[in-house]
């Protein structure tokens, strides 16, 4: 009877969390980007939650997200992977103090190195092992970091245009908003 209780209460706290506080946009995206689920990202959120690395605000709550996912329980591995995926994708494409901050808190990244984890007899961790190494060796080698931040931002200055009304127009990846550049 207890566990009734306990599943109509956490039921309606949920319904009601649902009600009273809405999502914003990236909300939305960070939690698609480092869910548990058994499925990938669109690359139009990656662009989205890079561009808004750009914004004060919403670098905090990226980064807080980030590091949530990163550090999440080792039965949550595809949080952890997900989450180093969206990291690496901020490297390159986000603001350049995702790249201090990552530098600051590279032993996080550093300990996934080892990472180890198995279920039903199969390895979960090597994907993380994996992407934690890369991410430590591009944080540890400079130039190369610059020179992939370099071709990303080449990448994404390939779709910026001039629209029809004579204002320019950004439709690509990991563009900072106007006037955030």
């Amino acid at each position: 009877m207890a566990s009734a209780f306990q599943s109509a209460f956490a039921g309606l706290k949920k319904y009601t969390k649902k009600i009273t506080h809405t999502e914003t946009p990236l909300e939305k995206n960070l939690r698609e980007a480092t869910s548990n689920e058994n499925w990938g990202v669109a690359n139009s959120v990656l662009i989205d939650i890079a561009r808004c690395t750009h914004d004060f605000n919403d670098y905090y709550l990226i980064m807080s997200t980030v590091w949530s996912a990163i550090g999440d329980k080792k039965e949550k591995w595809r949080r952890i992977f997900k989450g180093l995926n969206l990291l690496d994708y901020l490297l390159k494409f986000g603001s350049e103090r995702v790249v201090d901050e990552t530098r600051d808190g590279l032993h996080r990244i550093r300990a996934l190195q080892d990472f180890q984890y198995t279920e039903e007899g199969r390895d979960k961790g090597a994907g993380i092992r994996e992407k934690s190494r890369e991410i430590v060796g591009l944080v540890n080698n400079p130039s190369q970091l610059r020179m992939e931040r370099d071709k990303a931002r080449q990448g994404r200055d390939k779709y910026i245009g001039i629209g029809s009304s004579g204002q320019t127009v950004t439709t690509a990846v990991g563009a900072p908003p106007p006037g955030m550049g």
